[in-house]
């Protein structure tokens, strides 16, 4: 009969994972932190005025260095070569760290002084006020081991829509009716963007399936104000008269 097999050497190995796991939630708390007093300045864009959101933003924006100290803290915690195995503690972070720097940097291009929404007749938001992965990675300062995949930009896009037609529902009542016009254009076009991916992330696929939802409810909130008469009449091109 075979002697029971001594596994007591393992425990320290285990130990040692443990304790890494440790240190990096840990650090973890610090980025949520940061993340956290970046969230309190944008929540408060659902109530105020272009001008207030220029302060707000401006608020925001200084917190974002701390929240780059805080990532590369992080990234020393990662042992070399072994990123996915401690994906797990940090990946639903990172997905909001990502969407945060997505959402300030589109409320900074479009809904603020002298922003895409503080000009007359406005209809849609520019494509080019969406942050792409490497911008998000650039403005982050994140470098190996610690990076932001694929998937956790996506899941920031995912929350941008969520975010926007929660504004869009809000902001009607401070008169810029034009707003969830533009928003429900961007968000209609991020969602084909969307369908034209193969996603095999099961949790990143159910989340894209409820956008259906948010554009429903945008399409709600577009419906009642024009309805109501309440967007701003288009700008109608003038034709040159002919010169007998």
């Amino acid at each position: 009969m075979s002697g029971v097999p001594d596994l007591s050497h393992l425990q320290d190995a285990m130990d040692a994972e443990h304790e890494v796991r440790d240190r990096i939630k840990e650090s973890v708390r610090g980025v949520e932190k940061h993340l956290r007093a970046i969230n309190g300045f944008l929540n408060q864009v659902h109530g105020s005025t272009l001008s207030q959101n220029s302060e707000l933003l401006k608020k925001a924006d200084a917190q974002f260095p701390e929240l780059n100290n805080a990532l590369a803290a992080l990234a020393k915690l990662i042992p070399e070569g072994q990123y996915w195995r401690y994906n797990d503690c940090f990946t639903r972070t990172l997905q909001h760290v990502a969407f945060i720097t997505i959402y300030h940097n589109w409320l900074s291009i479009n809904l603020c002084t002298n922003g895409t929404f503080d000009k007359p007749h406005v209809t849609q938001t520019p494509v080019a006020s969406l942050l792409q992965k490497q911008d998000v990675i650039e403005i982050l300062g994140l470098k190996e081991p610690l990076t932001l995949t694929t998937e956790e930009y996506l899941h920031g896009l995912i929350s941008l829509i969520n975010e926007l037609t929660r504004l869009s529902i809000n902001i009607v009542t401070l008169g810029m009716y034009q707003v969830p016009i533009a928003i429900s254009q961007f968000c209609k076009d991020l969602s084909v963007g969307f369908s034209m991916l193969n996603l095999k992330n099961d949790s990143l696929r159910k989340r894209y399936d409820s956008i259906k939802y948010d554009l429903k409810r945008l399409e709600e909130v577009v419906y009642d104000i024009t309805l109501r008469g309440l967007c701003p009449p288009q700008p109608v091109a003038q034709e040159k008269k002919s010169v007998s």
